[in-house]
């Protein structure tokens, strides 16, 4: 089992690179943003755990030099596979009507420059989604970095989504998902 932590700024698009984990075998993609405590405390070998970070996260926000540490060193201590997703800093700072200032984009930037020892990859989203083969080409380099067995392409998001995922409501609670018995 792999614990994977998607990272970044707000804004970055690190929900819909949360939400391609689908399309990979074993897996299963907490579909609301989750701590990474949250992630330490999953067990069990039978799928692979993604969760994306939550606001206070690491690389993703200005957050107090101690809990950068901790958080490094809880990555560092339980083998937590961290991926990074960037995006240009103008789109990221424009998007949603300036909802990232520039003080949080530089915070999340000197973070992952500071501390990229500790990213195992790092997916650029104004790459992928600039064509189909560029999103299936990206599917093929995160597979083989992690070994993941794909069971869709990527390019076919969101048709390889779980019906029960796509229809969650937005305000539901996190602490109250559990993983499904998935079978693809």
């Amino acid at each position: 089992m792999k614990r994977i932590y998607i990272v970044g700024c707000a804004r970055t698009r690190t929900t819909f690179v949360r939400n391609l984990f689908w399309a990979f075998e074993n897996t299963f993609v907490f579909p609301v943003e989750m701590p990474l405590r949250t992630l330490i405390g999953v067990t069990g070998k039978e799928y692979n755990f993604v969760v994306q970070r939550n606001s206070g996260g690491v690389f993703s926000n200005k957050i107090p030099a101690w809990r950068v540490l901790r958080d490094m060193r809880r990555i560092r201590t339980n083998n937590i596979t961290v991926i990074n997703v960037t995006r240009n800093k103008r789109d990221t700072l424009n998007s949603l009507g300036g909802y990232v200032s520039e003080k949080r984009w530089n915070a999340c930037a000197t973070q992952a420059r500071k501390w990229g020892g500790l990213i195992d990859l790092t997916i650029d989203s104004d790459k992928i989604l600039a064509s189909a083969r560029e999103l299936d080409s990206e599917q093929r380099r995160v597979a083989d970095t992690l070994k993941l067995t794909s069971r869709a392409k990527w390019s076919d998001y969101p048709a390889f989504m779980p019906d029960c995922i796509m229809s969650i409501p937005s305000d539901l609670p996190g602490h109250k998902l559990r993983p499904p018995e998935y079978r693809p």
